[in-house]
């Protein structure tokens, strides 16, 4: 009997909040390998749970790799990643003023009279 094939209901390569936390922790571990406190397998794995959440396949370039594995071309694959780089750094930019906007300021400090 023909069964209907049902396809995920997650949107393919949609940028949730749930991504955009997943590409700004794997930016600030991306940080702690260059200043060697991190092995490069941590930094894998959150690379990869970021593209999967982003619907990216092995074969295709990554948000991440863009400037130094990719020459920059007419390819519909390199030109979705781009995209999809552009719109995780929006919306990480907008998380981090939403932060600095909600973050309660410091009272001075008055020296007692």
């Amino acid at each position: 009997m023909p069964v209907k094939r049902r396809l995920s209901k997650q949107r393919e390569g949609a940028v949730s909040p749930q991504a955009v936390a997943a590409y700004e922790h794997a930016l600030a571990m991306r940080k702690q390998h260059a200043r060697g406190e991190l092995d490069l397998d941590a930094v894998a794995e959150a690379d990869k749970t970021v593209e999967q959440m982003l619907s990216i396949k092995m074969w295709q370039p990554s948000v991440f790799g863009l400037d130094t594995f990719w020459e920059p071309s007419d390819d519909p694959d390199y030109q979705r990643a781009l995209d999809l780089r552009d719109r995780l750094n929006a919306a990480l930019a907008e998380l981090k003023r939403r932060r600095q906007a909600a973050a309660p300021t410091p009272e001075p400090e008055t020296a007692p009279a």
